[in-house]
């Protein structure tokens, strides 16, 4: 009797949270998503483009006393995370500094339309790649609860690791290569490193944030962060803004056009 209670009132709050749970079709969540990331782009471009200006605001800012205490802070909320996009981030920013200065001497000569269409195509991939990863990796989770009901498989028994998450390298290493051709256009070492760590930032940490507070579930939410990355491109650099607004634009009609003819068929 006391167990017929239990499980009627866990159903009930199984049932609350279904109903708060945002409902959209799935295909307009690989649609937000795709929109998330090339806002993200759009926000490393900007910083590119401004580069000279945030160093010189973080060299000031290094001169303040209270900096070594906020770079300590920093990094002990990045090591409290504990995902696994915190590996994946330490092997690319070990990966990638050690190779900055090689592919630097390699890239140098290359014209610079050719290295911005490597840019491009590079981005096309990590957009779809990422997307993918996020969408496979939807309700998966590393911790199991335990249950006595439930009978566990052998290989969870004797404690083999499974693998029940998609790392998305593919797009990560495709992003990172984008990365190498726009390190090239830079001669200050240092402006490089800065826009590494904003590199990595927007493209790991940003959508992950954003994916975490159910931002593309939320169309409120959604334009609300769109907006605000456009007028940061805004005010950075006005040719940007026009192209990210024109690409976030056609982006959204042509799929969501699609998915609709789709859904008629």
């Amino acid at each position: 009797m006391v167990r017929t209670i239990k499980e009627i009132h866990i159903k009930e709050i199984m049932k609350k949270e279904q109903i708060k749970e945002p409902k959209i079709h799935a295909s307009y969540t690989f649609v937000r998503l795709l929109l998330l990331r090339i806002s993200s782009i759009g926000l490393y471009l900007a910083a590119y483009k401004n580069i000279d200006c945030i160093t010189c605001f973080i060299i000031e800012l290094s001169k303040h006393p209270a900096f070594p205490l906020l770079i300590v802070y920093e990094t002990k909320s990045f090591l409290d995370l504990k995902e696994p996009i915190l590996k994946a981030f330490v092997l690319i920013l070990l990966f990638s500094t050690t190779l900055v200065p090689i592919i630097k001497a390699l890239l140098k000569e290359i014209d610079t339309n050719t290295i911005f269409f490597w840019f491009s195509l590079c981005q096309v991939i990590f957009c779809i790649d990422s997307v993918r990863t996020s969408i496979l990796n939807k309700g998966k989770s590393k911790k199991k609860k335990f249950s006595h009901d439930k009978v566990i498989p052998l290989e969870e028994s004797i404690l083999i690791p499974l693998k029940t998450e998609n790392n998305g390298v593919f797009g990560n290493m495709a992003a990172l290569f984008g990365f190498f051709g726009t390190f090239s256009r830079i001669d200050d070492n240092t402006q490089v490193l800065i826009l590494q760590a904003i590199g990595f930032v927007a493209y790991l940490f940003v959508p992950s944030f954003l994916e975490k507070r159910f931002v593309h579930l939320s169309c409120k939410k959604l334009i609300l962060v769109l907006c605000s990355f456009l007028i940061i491109q805004y005010l950075a650099d006005q040719q940007i803004f026009f192209i990210f607004l024109s690409i976030t634009a056609i982006v959204f009609s042509f799929l969501s056009l699609s998915i609709e003819l789709i859904d008629k068929r």
